[in-house]
């Protein structure tokens, strides 16, 4: 974060520095809207299909998360309310402190995803369990053999 404020130092205005930053983290308004609209359509498709692990369907909502403009939203919001009253060192804390607030909410998001794919094997293991003894029953049904029951 310290390269980010020597960057800060080195520009002119604020307008300079918001027009460098805008483009180098979100492009052009074209490329921006492009890619909002991508995640639009990829969000709204999503589903997870009977064939596909929750590993390979949480990489599809995590490639999502990654791509999401929300955070980049966030950050321009201070950035421009920076540029509008010229204080840019209050601004860049509270860039530092959002991006900091967003790491905890990923380590928050990952600990989920963990607890999920957690219970996700235990049910695996439980369905072949089942599917086990389904096996089982349906061979000693198929030899004439009657279950105690």
């Amino acid at each position: 974060m310290s390269d980010l404020l020597t960057q800060f130092l080195c520009w002119h205005s604020c307008l300079e520095a918001w027009e460098i930053l805008e483009t180098t983290h979100e492009g052009t308004k074209t490329v921006k809207n492009s890619k909002l609209q991508m995640l639009t359509t990829k969000f709204e498709e999503i589903r997870m299909k009977e064939d596909e692990t929750f590993d390979e369907f949480y990489a599809k909502l995590n490639d999502i998360d990654i791509n999401s403009e929300t955070r980049h939203q966030r950050m321009n919001l201070i950035l421009k309310k920076a540029c509008k009253r010229d204080n840019l060192t209050a601004t860049l804390e509270e860039y530092i402190k959002l991006s900091d607030d967003l790491k905890l909410k990923n380590l928050a998001l990952e600990a989920e995803v963990k607890d999920l794919k957690c219970k996700l094997e235990k049910s695996n293991a439980q369905l072949q369990q089942f599917s086990s003894g389904s096996k089982k029953l349906d061979h000693m049904l198929s030899l004439g053999a009657t279950p105690k029951i």
